[in-house]
């Protein structure tokens, strides 16, 4: 009785490890963690000509600067920093030898946002008013990104 008994539990246990046996065990999976990326934005602030003449005595400048993400996800847009330098004339501005040197950095996730760096110039001369603007995404991968402002 007790041989049969145990020849039951063998019977049973048999299919148990060839079962156990069979199954795929699961892979794990290694997911990245979202890590943070420090990029450094370099503006160069200058004049492209000497604005020192008396046809240029009643031009000002005004500049924004400004560094933003593009979410990937949702298209949103977000403001990281920006700064204004006030109207002033444009014969104040450095020629591009010795440029107004403006470093910022700022921390994106790649994998989620592209980061943007971006100017705008208001000139007035009496009653004329105009703008130029421009901007760049960092590429994949870019770490440093320069920028002229040449007035």
């Amino acid at each position: 009785m007790l041989a049969k008994k145990n020849r039951m539990k063998n019977l049973y246990l048999i299919p148990c490890l060839l079962f156990l046996f069979s199954c795929n065990k699961s892979k794990s999976v290694f997911v990245p963690a979202e890590v943070p990326v420090k990029k450094l934005v370099e503006y160069r602030i200058f004049a492209v000509r000497d604005y020192s003449a008396p046809d240029f005595a009643k031009t000002t400048a005004e500049i924004h600067l400004g560094i933003g993400a593009t979410s990937h996800e949702s298209g949103q847009s977000k403001l990281i920093w920006d700064s204004i330098i006030s109207p002033r004339n444009i014969s104040t501005f450095p020629l591009e030898d010795l440029p107004i040197i403006i470093r910022k950095e700022l921390t994106v996730i790649e994998s989620k946002e592209d980061a943007i760096v971006s100017y705008w110039i208001r000139y007035v001369t009496g009653t004329y008013v105009g703008d130029r603007a421009a901007g760049e995404y960092f590429q994949s991968g870019q770490i440093e990104k320069k920028m002229d402002v040449a007035l």
